[in-house]
């Protein structure tokens, strides 16, 4: 068996500068809200994601698992309407629809995904699911953001204040649940 060299001192503190270093990292990434951090003993990163606002709100507790789902669920309604997420194998294309002239590329998948959308949408009122749709848009920039959403529930809603914009989006959420519900 070899026997393990010894570090010298400027070996042990240049690892424990190294450390330190790393350490500081994880605690500002930890000090935004909406960043999820995963490191090891040593503080070497693993990981790091920004979450979106469902996880957010469900993370604070302000949302249930149930209404999280709820929201995944249209969410990945909505995705599969316009085809994201798909590969071009999977398009079965269809004649035409009511609102889509033959030959537009559709597939069954994203017709049926667009009736489900429209389904769960029209049991809600309009104000909440023009706010679903803003914030779960695939197309806006600012859909999946944390920081983005406010500023939607703002221009959409004319609240100012954070309690208000969540407890609006909260709201909408709770709808979309029970929606799925009826």
């Amino acid at each position: 068996m070899t026997r393990r060299k010894r570090k010298t001192p400027e070996q042990i503190a240049h690892e424990r500068a190294e450390m330190e270093e790393r350490a500081r990292e994880v605690i500002r990434l930890r000090s935004q809200p909406d960043v999820h951090v995963v490191h090891d003993q040593a503080f070497r990163i693993r990981g790091a994601f920004r979450m979106d606002w469902v996880a957010l709100l469900h993370q604070r507790e302000t949302l249930t698992t149930e209404e999280a789902n709820a929201v995944r669920r249209l969410e990945a309604d909505i995705c599969e309407s316009h085809g994201l997420g798909m590969n071009r194998e999977e398009w079965t294309v269809v004649d035409g629809t009511p609102t889509w002239p033959p030959g537009q590329g559709l597939s069954q998948r994203m017709v049926d995904a667009s009736a489900r959308v429209e389904n769960v949408l029209s049991r809600i009122d309009p104000d909440r699911r023009a706010l679903l749709k803003a914030l779960l848009d695939p197309f806006n920039p600012s859909a999946g953001s944390t920081q983005g959403w406010r500023g939607t529930t703002r221009r959409l809603t004319g609240h100012l204040h954070k309690a208000a914009q969540t407890a609006a989006v909260v709201g909408a959420v709770r709808a979309l649940e029970g929606a799925y519900l009826r």
